[in-house]
């Protein structure tokens, strides 16, 4: 059995979750905090599936960043619809660049808009 090593306090806020489902379809949705930590919290209303170990950007207001999965719930369990996260990085301590290749230009401008919400300077082409 673990134990908490930080108290949770239990707050509900909305903040923006962002990543990318099992097959690389990249996903951006709001979600509902049920408590929080210094180090993570505890989310539910996630409507793409996230496993153990998944990694996820999370912002609520000007804050943001990168948390790990550390839990889900079960189905047919009071946490059904729960997950809990850990975070792993705070901020945006160095911009990434990307260059994404598309021939359809609807493509091109959407994924564009997606990385660059998730904090990436976006290079684009219609071919390699």
């Amino acid at each position: 059995m673990t134990y908490r090593t930080e108290q949770r306090t239990p707050l509900r806020l909305t903040a923006l979750v962002w990543g990318s489902d099992e097959a690389g379809h990249m996903f951006m949705e709001t979600v509902q905090t049920l408590d929080i930590s210094p180090l993570g919290a505890r989310l539910r209303k996630l409507q793409h599936p996230v496993h153990v170990g998944h990694i996820l950007g999370i912002q609520n207001g000007d804050k943001q960043g990168r948390f790990e999965v550390v839990w889900v719930g079960e189905d047919g369990t009071e946490r059904e619809g729960q997950f809990g996260v850990r975070c792993i990085q705070i901020g945006r301590e160095s911009k990434k660049s990307i260059l994404y290749i598309d021939d359809q230009d609807f493509e091109l401008d959407r994924r564009r808009g997606l990385l660059e919400a998730f904090g990436y300077t976006v290079y684009t082409a219609a071919t390699a």
